[in-house]
Formats: C-alpha cells, structure tokens, sequence
C-alpha cells in the first residue's frame, strides 16, 4: 500500500524580526515573566545587502520596559541591571502592549519570521506565556526560527546536549556573545541589554546573509509530525521520503516491532512493548512528554526545566516509556513481547493517572457564582454545571476520561465544625468519605486545614461588604461648593479692603476747591460688588489713570472668578457628589448599619473566633440584634436592599450578583465599600492522603501558569466589577434638569436676605418712630418739625439754598412725608417765591 507524501514549499521569508526579552529570572525557579523586550525589524532584501559590522539604514525598531508585576531576582537585577523599582512606572504586559507588539509587525511585509536565540527553549515559550495570560493568540502566518540551532548548523556545531558533563571550548559554544566574538574578533561592548543583544544576534546574522537566509526560509506552518501506521513498509516509505527534507520533530508511533532504517534519527514511540491494558495510560504519558518537549512551552514540566536551565538532560521518549513502565535497562531491552505492569513497578507520576483514567468521581459542590453555575430547565432541575471550578474539572476529564456525579450537602453550606468535633456542610460529606473532592471556592483555613488536604491555591479572594446605594450628597450648601474655603476668605478680603483702596484713590486725586462731589466709600462698595456679580451699567467717578487701572484688573480677576464659580457650581447641580454609607469594615460598627454573614463559611469562623479588634466586634454583633447569620446569600442581600443592613462576603460572589441584578432589573441597587480586607487563597479540599491531591496539584499550577485562568476569568466574571455601566451615570441622558431640591441652597438665601430685609426696615420704622417723638413726647407739629431738620442735615436738599426754598430728600417715603412734599411744593407762597421752579417729574412715580 502507498502512502502520499505532502512536501511543502518552502517559505520565502520577507521580513526578518530579531526578537531578545530578560525576565525576573530562569523558568526554572518560577514561572518568568518579562521585563524588557526588543524588536528590530528589517526586509530581506536589506539583509542580503547589509555589509559585515554595520547594521542597514532602514530598520524597523520597538523597544519596551514591562513592570512584570511579581519580584525580580537578584541575580537578573545584577545581570539586566532591571528592579522592582525602576520598573515600577512602567506598563504592564497588558491588552495594550500586545496590540503595540501586533501593530509594529502589520507594518512589515509578510510572511514574517521572529529570530531569537535560544528561542526555542526560553524566548518564544516565556513570550507565548505572557501572550496567553491574556487570553490573545498572534496571527497564524507569523513564524518563528531559533538562531542558536541555525549558527549550529552552519558552523558545524552539534546542538544536542552531550550525553556526559563536559566543558565545551570558546570555539564550540553556541553562546550568542562567544559566537559574535568568533566572527568579529573582539567581545561585544554590552550584554543582557535586550536592545543590545538584538544588534549582536543582527550583526552575528549578517555575517553570513544568504546562508542565514537560506536556513530561515526552512520554517514552515506545522510544528512536528506524528507517523502512525499499520505495517513496517509504510513507517519505511513515509520515513524515507518526508524525514530528509522536514527539519522539524518527527514522531514514529511503533505498535509492532520494526527494524529502524540505517541513516535515520526518527524518534520512537514503541507502543508494543506495553499490554493494550497499560498501553493507553503510558503512552498517553509519553506522548504528552513529547509534546511538551518538542512542541509546547519548555518549562511545565520539572525534566524540561532542568533542561533549559543546564542543558544536561536529553529527552528521550522511549526512555519516557520505559519511565512509565518501570522496567531497568536490561528488561527493556529484552522485551519483545507486551509487558503488563504491576502497581509496585508504576512511577509516582503516572499513579494519580491510574487512579483517574475511566474512574468515576464524586464532587460535592453548592451553586456559588462565578466559581460554580448551575443551569436549570423549566422545572427548576439542574441541567448544566459550569463557572470556573468547573472548567478545571472539564479540562482535566478531556484528557482523563472519568465521569463525575455531584453530592449535595443536606444544608448547602460549606460547613464549619461543631461543639462536638464534627463537621457539616460540604465539609462533612468530604469527611464521611461521600465525595472525592470539594468543588468549589474554600478558603484555605486553618481549622479546615487540620481534618483535610487543601490542593494549591488557583485564586486569590478579597472580602468586600454590600451595602445599600450611596446617597446624593446634600445640596444645602451648594452654592459654596465651587470654591474651598481658603478661595472664599481671599475673597471676602478683597471685598472689604478693594473699595476702601479705590476711596483713598479717589481722595488722593481730588483737586481742592473744585465744584466735584465727594468721594463716598459706599459707592465704592456697590461698584466692586456689582462688577463681581455681573451687573452691567456700573460708573465709576475717576480722576487718574491708576485708579481706572486698578477697577480694570478688578473687572478681569471678577469675569474669571465668576466664569469658574459658575461653571463649577453648574457641575456640582448636574451632577451630584455620591457619598458611601461606609468606605471600610472599621466604619462598620460606629455606622446606623446592621452586618449578615453566611452562616457556615470561613468568615464565621473568623468572627466568631476573634479576640480582639473590629473582628472581635463584628462577631459579637452577630450573636445580639445588631448582626445576623443567615442561611442563603440571597435572604442576606435581600435585607441589604430592603433594610439597613450591610453583608459582608466574598468580592467574586458579590460582583457576580449585582451584576446580574442590574441586568435583570436595569438599576443599580447596591455599592461596595472602597477597601477590601481579608484575602485568603481559594483550593480544592480532598480527604486526607488523597491520591488525587498530585494531580489536582499539578494541573492547576500548568492552568494558572499557562493563562488559562485569566481567560476562564474573563468568562464567568462580570466585565462591569458589578458597577454601574457608564450609560446609566447622570451625564448619559444628556443635561439635567434641576428640580427644587438642586436649588435650595439658591433659595436658602433668598430666604435669609427677604429676613434680614425686613429686619433692616423694622430697624429704619422704629428710627423713625423715634425721630417723630413717638419715644420723646413731643406734639406732632414740633415733632414734624424736628424730623424735617433732621433729614436737611444729613440729606441732599432740592431747591434754593438763597431762597430758603430747599426741601429734603427723606428716606423714608412713608405716604404722610409724600403727601407734606407735595404741599409744600404746590403752595402759593413757595410758587411765587421760588426763582428756580421745582420739577419732580410725575409724583406717581415716587414709590409710596
């Protein structure tokens, strides 16, 4: 039988992308993350032509400093010269340095292929990592080569670890700052600098353009072929004429005993050596070892990390067979026919396989939102179980192939222990041996860590209290909102001292003796108050240049400072000031609020079993009226919204529901306090000694390292963070308009200048009272008499002084005093004697 073979065409590169990063440290000391990374772009044509020891002129160049977030290690920070803190203002590898790194490369001609030394093993898995987390994959045209195995090919140098420790020599290293001191004779003047390095790797490539060039353009879109047959002739056929031309990992699946071909290095799965009864279990293990060798990133598994990290462990997939086999060198050798295992003779690491595969599993686990989501048909009946502690289960049961079947505790908690030393809840049913895993959110404490065993953490949760919605700050005194209080007392200084300022002024440049009135200080008072309260129309007597100059700095300082009072106090009428009940638990207790708590959780127990402090406090609240525990999160979030009561609980859960209820009813009922407090890590409590706890231990540190919880994250958890969407704030519906209330504080003063009015004008009825010997006793004519004297003293006068035809002008036009005026304007004597008649104008419009 032929078998046809699919030779792909080589990749004409266009454009070359060499590619460096530093990390916190070397992946095998914790999952790296980086820390700075360059990129220098350049078209093939440009690098055929590029002369040795001189970079092309045209270049395409990126270069970025990451805050990675996590300590660096010392030794890097020695090696990069890059810390924690000069770091710290840097930006995060987020969603936007991604979108950086793709839209530098659209602008390169495709295909396009990144070049990083050691790539293969450091490089391109760190980055990939980094990519991952945040749940982005680049676009699949991108390719990838790894410099280090190019220089070895075209130097002559082996680039397989040798299978005893030796000391390789200056001119066997493939070490990029060796290599460039081979070609250029001299070591290069900076190292560790990824902008550095990435001109060393350039200039070590350019050395030998068009052999570099021709061993890049090998790269093609798979990553690795996996050969599986039926009969020895077609492995032969396939192997001889695909394996010469593919210069990427290729894998033989061996289910009979073949003889291997001379002149071929073809990796071996011999399947055949297994019985069909571990043949699943095992060479599931060693084809997945291979994967992550040859294929996926070089640091999950600890063999890959001692591999990067000295490069003193060669991977063999037999060998990982015979690993999983437990069979010595002799025995392997000699086995030709299937070999079927026992218990005794099976590794540690492939033991929690076997006591996975095909099993079926019990889990207990309570609906909690985002962590576990129940979906339900029409009759209430759980259909569905999702949310994120679910999706580990799911991944795991793809490669595991167990069914599950979840037990619910009787009192859907999550169970805490009693006076007599047992447990209930969920607890309890993982203690009575009824479940072989807690699926859920617990937190790790350690009265719960005592009777079971805890898995790693996957997360880590912060406590948060629920409270009723923030109320609109009171718009009582809005009107002095626009300004603190400093503005305000500068303010009413100027007010008190400028007139005063321009009324010496304006008596400085009085000319003696000249017919002008007298400068008044009241009139001074008006004129600075009304320029700064905008009313138009304003005169000013002025008799030098500086006393108009200084009314015109004046009239500019009042335009700004009314602009901005105005313009402020406009945005604190439309949009008001929310102000929190509460901004922390230690506020709690001194507030009108009561607190609920779930009965059976981690944060009972904390209450409940504190000595001292606002925990302390919070617990004995719990135990009088003034706290609650109650048995649904529901019932305890439905007196938040109803009552004056505040629930403290988990961040995640809370977030989750507000979400949901703002969805469900379109208004934002609740608020959160400003300050978390109380952060625990979340796992996965098995039974003592429980085989399963390596590996739920294993597979959730590959889930948080690889990405694949912040992108189940992004799934369950609200986008929002169970906050309003900006369409619903104030300011979406466009402007508001002001009712009553947003303009109290424009009617409170109102109110008090009508009161302060009438006072003023009580005041002047009872001076004039007095004036008109209502408290001396005179008869009205003597009293009438006395008045009129009194107003010719302090009053303009109207008429002629030589004449003794003047009147007064009160101020008080009380209709008696209208009614003397106009007799006494209107009587023969004064018509007659009067040289100068008395014109009023019309005497209806004199106020009476």
């Amino acid at each position: 039988m032929s078998v046809p073979v699919v030779d792909p065409s080589i990749v004409c590169i266009n454009s070359l992308v060499f590619f460096d990063l530093e990390t916190t440290g070397l992946p095998s000391d914790h999952a790296a993350r980086i820390t700075e990374l360059n990129f220098c772009g350049v078209d093939r044509s440009q690098f055929i032509e590029c002369k040795t020891k001189k970079m092309p002129r045209v270049t395409n160049r990126l270069n970025l400093c990451i805050d990675p977030s996590r300590p660096i290690d010392p030794v890097a920070t020695t090696i990069s010269k890059l810390d924690n803190a000069n770091l710290g203002q840097q930006s995060k590898f987020d969603e936007n340095v991604f979108n950086i790194i793709v839209n530098f490369l659209d602008r390169l001609q495709k295909p396009i292929c990144l070049i990083a030394h050691n790539g293969t093993k450091f490089d391109f898995p760190i980055f990939n990592a980094e990519i991952a987390q945040l749940g982005k994959e680049f676009p699949q045209d991108l390719y990838c080569a790894d410099s280090l195995e190019i220089f070895g090919l075209l130097q002559g140098i082996s680039t397989e670890p040798p299978k005893k420790k030796v000391r390789k020599s200056k001119a066997t290293s493939l070490k990029l700052n060796e290599i460039y001191q081979r070609i250029y004779k001299k070591k290069p003047e900076t190292l560790h600098e990824a902008e550095a390095d990435v001109k060393m790797l350039f200039l070590s490539a350019i050395a030998t353009p068009q052999e570099f060039l021709n061993s890049v353009d090998q790269v093609r879109q798979f990553d690795g072929i996996v050969l599986a047959a039926t009969e020895c002739q077609n492995y032969d056929f396939i192997e001889s004429s695909a394996l010469g031309a593919l210069a990427i990992p290729f894998l033989r699946l061996d289910f009979s005993a073949c003889p291997a071909d001379a002149g071929w290095n073809t990796e071996r799965l011999e399947l055949y050596r297994l019985h069909e009864n571990n043949r699943v279990s095992c060479g599931s293990y060693a084809f997945s070892k291979w994967l992550e060798h040859r294929i996926c990133s070089s640091f999950v598994d600890n063999n890959t990390i001692r591999l990067l990290s000295s490069n003193e462990v060669s991977f063999n997939v037999s060998r990982e067979l015979q690993y999983c086999s437990g069979l010595d060198d002799f025995k392997w050798s000699q086995s030709q026919q299937p070999v079927n295992m026992e218990d005794k003779a099976l590794s540690k690491s492939l033991k929690w396989q076997r006591e996975v595969n095909g099993k079926h599993l019990r889990l207990t686990s309570i609906e909690r939102p985002p962590f576990v989501v129940f979906e339900r048909d029409s009759n209430g009946t759980i259909t569905r179980h999702k949310g994120y502690c679910y999706e580990i289960i799911h991944a795991l049961q793809k490669f595991y192939n167990f069914t599950y079947e979840v037990v619910f505790p009787a009192d859907n908690t999550f169970g805490k222990e009693l006076s007599n030393g047992s447990w209930d809840g969920m607890m309890g049913v993982i203690l009575e041996q009824k479940a072989d895993i807690g699926l859920g959110p617990f937190s790790v404490t350690y009265s719960r860590y005592k009777v079971v065993d805890f898995s790693v953490g996957f997360h880590e949760e912060a406590t948060t209290i629920l409270l009723p919605p923030p109320a609109e700050e009171s718009r009582l005194l809005a009107c002095s909102k626009p300004f603190r209080f400093e503005v305000w007392i500068a303010l009413i200084l100027f007010l008190i001292m400028l007139p005063a300022i321009l009324w010496n002024y304006l008596k400085l440049f009085q000319i003696p003796n000249q017919q002008t009135n007298t400068p008044i200080l009241a009139n001074q008072y008006l004129f600075v108050l009304g320029v700064l309260i905008g009313q138009s129309g304003q005169k000013l007597v002025s008799n030098g240049f500086s006393h108009r100059f200084l009314a015109a700095v004046w009239c500019l300082t009042a335009v700004v400072l009314a602009s901005a009072y105005v313009g402020v106090l406009v945005s604190f009428l439309r949009f008001p000031k929310l102000t929190p009940i509460i901004n922390k638990l230690e506020e709690l207790p001194d507030s009108q609020l009561k607190w609920a708590v779930l009965r059976g959780t981690a944060l009972e127990m904390l209450f409940s079993e504190a000595t001292t402090g606002v925990y302390k406090t919070i617990g004995e609240g719990l135990l009088t009226t003034r706290g609650k525990l109650v048995d649904s999160a529901l019932d305890a979030i439905y007196l938040v919204g109803n009552s004056s009561y505040a629930y403290i609980e988990e961040k995640s859960y809370l977030e989750s529901f507000v979400a949901e209820d703002y969805e469900r009813t379109d208004i934002c009922r609740f608020s959160f306090i400003y300050e978390n407090f109380f952060k625990v890590n979340l796992a996965f409590p098995l039974p003592k000694d429980s085989p399963l706890k390596p590996l739920l231990d294993n597979k959730v540190m590959q889930i948080v390292e690889t990405g694949l919880a912040n992108y189940w994250k992004k799934i369950y958890w609200p986008q929002s963070d169970g906050k309003c969407p900006d369409s619903k704030l104030p300011n979406a519906a466009g402007p508001k308009r002001l009712g009553i209330l947003d303009l109290q504080g424009a009617f409170l003063i109102l109110v008090m200048g009508f009161v302060l009015a009438s006072f003023i004008l009580l005041v002047e009825i009872w001076n004039l009272m007095s004036l008109c010997g209502v408290w001396s006793g005179r008869s009205d004519d003597s009293a009438q008499q006395f008045a009129w004297e009194q107003f010719a003293i302090s009053r303009p006068t109207f008429g002629d002084a030589e004449k003794n035809t003047f009147i007064p002008w009160p101020h008080f036009h009380g209709r008696s005093l209208h009614n003397q005026l106009r007799s006494f304007v209107d009587s023969p004597t004064n018509k007659s004697e009067a040289t100068a008649p008395l014109n009023f104008g019309n005497w209806a419009e004199f106020p009476m």
